[in-house]
């Protein structure tokens, strides 16, 4: 279960469900409830009835309207939420734009929750509402905001992601502000590419001036951003020299950049320049020390010129830092093995392979120690 469904089911807790008097029912302009369909109600608004003095007979049904919508907008699948969409449509035709008005007076107060759950009610009644999904885009995105300022996270980029999910479904030239708000998406996400598609659409259907010049200036300052994407994607496609080209004209402006020296130096070893690769790894060290990655490259490098004692010194360096991590270890009792360390090898192969015993690399190459 994500977090965020585990965010809605535990919203249920504040729903409380009213039963009706065994073969009673409750005429709702034409459609009836029945006593077998429990009626929902917030448990603030009970407490608040019978604190007036409504005994839980009594309890007005206004409430039990905002508890249906309540009870759809955490749980869509709830045994009852079809008889409550029906119930809701009869209280009234024009259910649809009462709980859209909720939504935004909960946006308007910063009740991001609440605002959530009826703009998820709405897209539940009406999947075809833009107004209500573009809505509950943007409260899941403050949502997210939330999240990031208590530090939560993984729940932020969960909340961020479900946001632009649910803008993806709506972007349009006639709704242009949904490419604005996808460019920032994206950014955030480092999809610098898809991030300056957006961009351009806005500025091609935009109207608001202030936005307009917004986005010209996102666009100026994450330029190198989207030349280090399509570099690293090109090396990671197995087109290496393309993407050391496309890269290199950063290196000047980036001095500071490990992650495009780290690149590099896999775009390097891919075409087999190992002593330029191992440059730009180290590189990668001086400004980030002890990053795994680039320690595991090195052990690489170094085994590819058969210098194998210099390769286990790096594996050995990036175990001390991540002591499970299996695809290191595993490289590591190759080195030893090929310098006829064979038992310290199979040691290796074998706490690898109980790291990870489905590793395809890790179990052929405890095929290979164990023939030896």
């Amino acid at each position: 279960m994500s977090r965020i469904e585990e965010y809605f089911k535990k919203k249920t807790s504040e729903l409380s469900f009213i039963e009706l008097k065994e073969g009673s029912s409750i005429d709702v302009n034409g459609y009836r409830i029945y006593s077998e369909t429990p009626l929902p109600i917030l448990t603030e608004s009970l407490i608040e009835e019978v604190k007036s003095g409504n005994p839980e007979e009594e309890v007005r049904f206004s409430n039990m309207i905002d508890g249906m919508i309540y009870t759809i907008g955490v749980d869509p699948e709830f045994v009852h939420a079809e008889e409550y969409k029906k119930a809701l449509y009869s209280y009234d035709s024009k259910i649809e734009e009462y709980i859209k008005y909720l939504g935004v007076e909960n946006l308007k107060k910063s009740r991001i929750d609440d605002a959530i759950i009826c703009f998820r009610a709405n897209i539940e009644l009406n999947p075809e509402d833009d107004d209500a999904r573009y809505s509950y885009a943007v409260a899941m995105e403050e949502r997210a905001k939330r999240a990031y300022e208590l530090g939560d996270k993984k729940l932020g980029s969960e909340f961020l992601k479900a946001a632009l999910f649910q803008m993806q479904k709506i972007a349009s030239k006639n709704r242009p502000i949904t490419y604005y708000k996808l460019g920032y998406y994206y950014k955030h996400f480092s999809e610098f590419r898809k991030s300056k598609i957006y961009w351009e659409k806005f500025l091609h259907f935009g109207r608001e001036k202030e936005l307009l010049d917004e986005v010209r200036d996102q666009l100026e300052s994450t330029e190198d951003d989207v030349i280090y994407e399509e570099g690293y994607s090109k090396i990671l496609e197995g087109r290496a020299v393309e993407g050391i080209e496309t890269l290199l004209p950063l290196v000047q402006r980036h001095e500071g950049w490990w992650n495009l020296s780290f690149m590099l130096g896999l775009g390097y070893r891919q075409i087999g320049e190992v002593d330029e690769a191992i440059e730009y790894f180290k590189e990668v060290l001086e400004l980030n020390p002890g990053q795994i990655d680039s320690l595991n490259e090195l052990g690489l490098c170094y085994a590819s010129k058969y210098e194998f004692e210099k390769a286990i010194e790096m594996f050995s360096e990036a175990i001390k830092i991540e002591p499970r991590n299996h695809e290191v270890i595993c490289n590591r009792g190759m080195a030893k093995f090929q310098i006829g360390q064979l038992e310290e090898a199979k040691a290796d192969i074998e706490r690898a392979y109980r790291i990870d015993p489905e590793d395809e690399i890790v179990i052929a190459c405890k095929k290979a120690v164990e023939l030896s």
